[in-house]
């Protein structure tokens, strides 16, 4: 019994973790020697232009529509996975562009731009070194502008959205990316048109860009108020780097030597 069970252990638990804990410096130092910057992850939307058509061009009523208010929420935090540490960011809001808010905390960079043309946005998270701070960071905004859709108007908007991330160290962080853009009515059973973009695969490099069409119409006797919404978001959570689990391999290695230790002593 006493021969069985120190296998196991040596089988099992202690020379695989040896093993994993060398398997994991190796790697860990060559990922470091191989990349001297960090992660890089966007969202956003450009080239935003509008057009309108007439739906009934016989009835003596112009076609058209006019810009209301602009409101854009911004959001952006940097939360430390040390919770004893401070956040450090901010939440408020602005009208239209061109507008910046940008924070960091160590090497960890997060901004979120709004251009000076409606619909030109921009969220971005990067890192300037490999390790940057253990930090959880979540940036978004949210751009309302309100239109006034005349009647027997056909309202279309086009543009480009895109995300992307690139990452010279493969696993050191948990990445997400979207943009979200919805045309819409006020009201209850009021119609919408909408298109997303979003980057969801970890770890993975990743570069999309489209384009995109969104139309409403108003086919009534009345002008009516049309919402248009664009959100872009980004979210990074970090990713224990190697000597973490180096020393998770370290430590059950020395379980495992503390085991067969005892073993010894008792068939002694």
């Amino acid at each position: 019994m006493i021969f069985q069970s120190h296998k196991v252990f040596n089988e099992i638990l202690y020379l695989p973790a040896c093993r994993l804990t060398g398997y994991i410096l190796a790697v860990g130092g060559r990922w470091r020697k191989r990349a001297s910057a960090g992660d890089a992850l966007t969202a956003g939307s450009s080239n935003l232009r509008f057009s309108v058509v007439d739906l009934t061009p016989g009835d003596g009523h112009a076609a058209g529509f006019t810009v209301g208010k602009v409101n854009t929420d911004l959001d952006m935090w940097f939360r430390p996975r040390d919770w004893s540490l401070p956040r450090v960011g901010a939440r408020y809001s602005v009208g239209a562009g061109p507008h910046t808010l940008a924070h960091h905390m160590q090497d960890a960079y997060a901004d979120i731009t709004l251009g000076a043309s409606l619909g030109t946005t921009e969220v971005r998270y990067r890192a300037e070194t490999l390790n940057p701070t253990s930090a959880y960071i979540d940036a978004s905004y949210k751009q309302t502008i309100v239109l006034k859709l005349a009647a027997h108007s056909l309202l279309t908007l086009s543009g480009t959205a895109y995300t992307s991330f690139s990452n010279p160290l493969p696993g050191a962080t948990t990445p997400f990316s979207s943009f979200y853009i919805t045309l819409g009515g006020e009201g209850p059973g009021a119609s919408q048109s909408s298109f997303s973009i979003r980057k969801d695969q970890p770890w993975l490099e990743y570069d999309r860009s489209e384009h995109f069409q969104l139309a409403y119409a108003n086919p009534s006797d009345h002008d009516i108020t049309v919402n248009l919404s664009l959100e872009g978001t980004v979210h990074a959570s970090p990713v224990p780097e190697p000597t973490t689990y180096a020393m998770l391999g370290a430590g059950l290695a020395l379980l495992g030597l503390t085991v067969r230790r005892r073993q010894h002593r008792h068939a002694a």
